[in-house]
């Protein structure tokens, strides 16, 4: 016989542990760009604070070590996610430490919780498969979409560096041909901004090529401007207002103002043209956001993925290809991460799937009046003895430098981290009443499967996940989720 009000409150627990991280993603969160070992250590607050409510709720209050345990197992795992996500990526990383945790805390259950008896081995078996599958194909549907951010950000930097490869040969001919010079920036122009997010960006670009066009070609790079306002009306905010700062610190650069009178004008110095193109080049890398929690729609037509760039583009010499090269370090980045660091990744993963999936297992040995609702003063001196410590990974002097605190960021980060320790520990409560009905190997399990509900999230809220392979295979695993929880859960007792 199932016991639903177990498998309710398990999935209570999954639907709150995907929504933990959601204040992490608030824009003043982000815009500070805080620290995760600071804001995961404003997490543990808001974790504390919430235990302490059983303080004034218990009669009679009893500590016991294995809280200790497992307020120091929450910490250790929080630690090693960010290492992980550091070395692999949020979506490989996600999905790893996911699985161990599922297989770890469902062997925990089988061999040692009392609570749980497994009356169809097969039926239990089938189940985690499922979930598994499911999870897998849930963290590869988030690395195809931020596959397509870094098709996106390596075309905005090519496009940004065109424009530095522009400027200089402006400086070496003396701005000669005009007319021919327009139009090459004409057709850059679109051609960049068919494929890139940076529509916007490339408008800010036209500022500082067209300053010393003649009037016909400022007209069509007026025309060109109005089209590619148009194409960039499906970008998120942030990526708007970043065109804008762009665009206004090209005309601070230039002495220019674009309007009907920008004709006028007169043209500046070849260095200031290269210093403003250099300019717009560093800016345009920030532009193609790079965050596991952010993925910009793109403008491809109809969806297709652009996988060439103008062949010619990475032929030519001189200062372009040197703007090109450092332009597109980033993109290259993640293929050339060496076999070690790849280790490492794996390493980390598995050690935050590990402690992370048996958090509550130390309760299962605590006194009859240390478990359940008894269990949080014990847990949360743990994570506020443990947390801090964690955190000082943040400061630890690499490559022989000196100690750098990260900044606070008090006033953006604090209460969302509140907030983020208070969704967090109702998962914790969710799941701690749901083990006691339905098993610690049912009810963990089904509570890592909040990573679905964190994709939703991000669909719903964030307009993430745009593409549509990537939407597909989401939604198709998601929908494995519900067979494989079923099955695990009429397989006990």
């Amino acid at each position: 016989m199932v016991a639903w009000d177990g498998l309710g409150l398990a999935a209570l627990s999954a639907v709150t542990n995907g929504t933990f991280t959601i204040p992490s993603k608030l824009r003043p969160v982000r815009r500070a760009d805080v620290n995760p070992f600071v804001f995961n250590l404003y997490m543990c607050v808001g974790i504390v604070l919430s235990c302490s409510v059983s303080l004034f709720a218990l009669d009679h209050i009893v500590w016991t070590p294995f809280g200790l345990v497992s307020g120091a197992f929450l910490s250790i795992s929080s630690a090693n996610a960010f290492a992980a996500v550091g070395f692999l990526g949020i979506s490989i990383a996600s999905g790893i430490w996911c699985g161990v945790a599922v297989v770890l805390s469902f062997l925990f259950g089988l061999l040692l919780d009392p609570n749980m008896q497994v009356h169809d081995d097969h039926q239990a078996v089938c189940g985690i498969c499922l979930i598994l599958v499911s999870i897998f194909g849930i963290a590869l549907s988030g690395h195809l979409a931020l596959a397509n951010v870094e098709d996106d950000h390596d075309a905005v930097s090519s496009c940004a560096a065109s424009v530095v490869e522009k400027a200089g040969k402006d400086e070496e001919t003396g701005g000669g041909g005009g007319g021919g010079g327009g139009g090459a920036a004409d057709g850059e122009g679109k051609g960049c901004g068919k494929r890139t997010i940076g529509g916007g960006v490339m408008a800010a670009a036209s500022v500082a090529v067209g300053s010393w066009c003649n009037r016909e070609q400022r007209r069509k790079l007026a025309e060109l401007r109005e089209k590619l306002e148009e194409a960039t009306e499906p970008l998120l905010q942030e990526s708007k207002v970043l065109a804008r700062n762009c665009a206004d610190e090209a005309r601070q650069l230039l002495g220019a103002q674009w309007g009907p009178h920008s004709q006028h004008l007169q043209r500046p110095s070849s260095s200031a043209n290269k210093a403003a193109a250099a300019d717009l080049s560093s800016s345009a890398q920030e532009a193609a956001p790079h965050s596991a929690d952010f993925v910009p729609p793109s403008l491809r037509a109809g969806g297709e993925k652009v996988t060439d760039l103008e062949k010619g583009e990475g032929e030519e010499k001189g200062q372009g290809n040197e703007a090109k090269g450092s332009s597109t370090s980033r993109g290259s980045r993640s293929s050339s991460t060496t076999a070690g660091e790849k280790l490492a990744g794996v390493i980390c993963a598995c050690l935050t799937g590990a402690f992370g999936g048996l958090v509550l297992a130390p309760m299962q040995f605590a006194p009859p009046l240390a478990q359940g609702f008894g269990f949080f003063p014990s847990f949360a001196l743990g994570v506020a003895i443990s947390a801090p410590l964690v955190s000082l990974i943040a400061v630890v002097p690499r490559g022989g430098g000196r100690l750098s605190l990260p900044s606070p960021h008090f006033k953006d980060a604090f209460l969302p981290g509140l907030l983020s320790g208070l969704i967090w520990n109702f998962s914790n409560v969710s799941a701690m009443y749901a083990v006691e009905k339905i098993g610690y190997g049912v009810a963990y399990p089904i509570m890592q499967c909040g990573l679905f509900v964190s994709g939703l999230w991000g669909i719903v809220c964030f307009d993430e996940m745009q593409r549509s392979l990537a939407r597909r295979l989401y939604w198709v695993s998601g929908i494995l989720l519900i067979p494989g929880a079923a099955l695990l859960a009429q397989s006990t007792a």
